[in-house]
């Protein structure tokens, strides 16, 4: 199972960096499509090796979309870019991306169900 972290972005230097350090050890792939920032965004996304994309803005909803619709792998995973994924929920989403056994899951406000168990 491969899973795509999909962020969208505009001027969003002073967060990206935290946000990609956080998802950086079971993203199989980063997709950011950005709508034009003039800040270090471009740069700090390649530096993680993420896929950038521009796309003048299309409104929220086809924004990530688009960003959807560029991702390769199996599962996706939207977060903004002034998101972090807490260690804890890292350690479970690669748990869990290593266990077959899992056919679907869904995941809300990037917390797993209490009765959910890896």
């Amino acid at each position: 199972m491969t899973l795509t972290v999909s962020i969208i972005t505009l001027n969003e230097e002073k967060n990206l960096e935290r946000t990609l350090k956080s998802v950086q050890d079971f993203a199989d792939e980063i997709v950011i499509v950005d709508s034009g920032s003039t800040d270090k965004t471009e740069e700090i996304a390649k530096k993680f090796g993420a896929k950038f994309v521009y796309q003048e803005w299309l409104g929220y909803g086809a924004q990530r979309n688009k960003a959807i619709d560029l991702a390769t792998s199996d599962w996706v995973l939207n977060i903004d870019a002034d998101e972090e994924i807490s260690p804890e929920l890292a350690k479970r989403i690669k748990a869990i991306k290593e266990n077959s056994r899992y056919k679907a899951v869904s995941y809300t406000h990037l917390t797993l169900p209490t009765s959910y168990s890896v």
